[in-house]
């Protein structure tokens, strides 16, 4: 999106509009290049996505077995400091 807004930018600055074939060749470029940056994000987060799972396995195990042990201490409240 920087890349259009500068591209933009600086055709306004220079003045020069584009018509008929550039403009269709800069519209297709920037189509192509958000898509691209989409496709990016969603394999990027596809991947986050993935190894935050085991973390919360991981999480979850321990406050399983925190709350088995909490139980336990509960039962015998003078054997557990």
């Amino acid at each position: 999106m920087a890349v259009s807004a500068a591209a933009v930018g600086g055709l306004v600055v220079a003045g020069i509009e584009l018509e008929d074939r550039a403009e269709q060749i800069f519209e297709a470029a920037m189509l192509i290049l958000a898509a691209g940056f989409l496709t990016g994000m969603i394999l990027w987060m596809q991947r986050q996505g993935a190894s935050w799972r085991g973390v919360d396995r991981e999480r979850m195990h321990v406050r399983e077995r925190d709350r088995r042990l909490g139980v336990v201490r509960r039962g015998f409240p003078g054997r557990c400091a």
